[in-house]
């Protein structure tokens, strides 16, 4: 949807799906890793992918660098802070599906992207508080969205 709504507005976009094909795979994602992207972007979004990475640390250090000057590096992964996400693992997991997730301590991920020279503007704690009928995400453990600039 991300992809669809840029290019609505005019945006030249390049979507890219790493680890194994997948049958609903888009013709329009390109079958890469990001570390084999050249070039600069004014926006590179990991949307809860990067802890799914064979190398998480070395792809966003790869992502860093290819931001243009005030680019947007944007992070959602899922949130550490629930107890039930965290009893329950690896089992709420469709059968199929990549079993291998890293999930980073946001703190951990802001010094790092500051290591990185990269000034971080917001990090926002997404369904962390149970909402009146969000059990779904009260389950699951909300999302940590971080987004910084070059």
């Amino acid at each position: 949807m991300l992809l669809d709504a840029l290019r609505a507005t005019g945006r030249l976009t390049t979507g890219i799906v790493s680890g194994r094909p997948s049958s609903a795979a888009r013709s329009d994602l390109q079958q890469a890793e990001i570390t084999e992207l050249g070039g600069r972007y004014a926006a590179i979004v990991f949307w809860q992918s990067l802890g799914r990475l064979r190398a998480p640390g070395v792809a966003l250090d790869h992502a860093a660098a290819l931001l243009k000057p005030g680019g947007l590096l944007a992070i959602a992964q899922p949130s550490p802070a629930r107890m039930q996400a965290r009893a329950l693992g690896e089992r709420l997991l469709a059968p199929g599906a990549p079993q291998h997730r890293v999930v980073i301590p946001p703190q951990t991920l802001i010094e790092r992207l500051r290591t990185l020279g990269l000034q971080v503007d917001r990090i926002d704690h997404l369904l962390d508080l149970p909402t009146a009928g969000g059990w779904v995400q009260s389950v699951l453990g909300g999302v940590t969205a971080i987004e910084a600039r070059r």
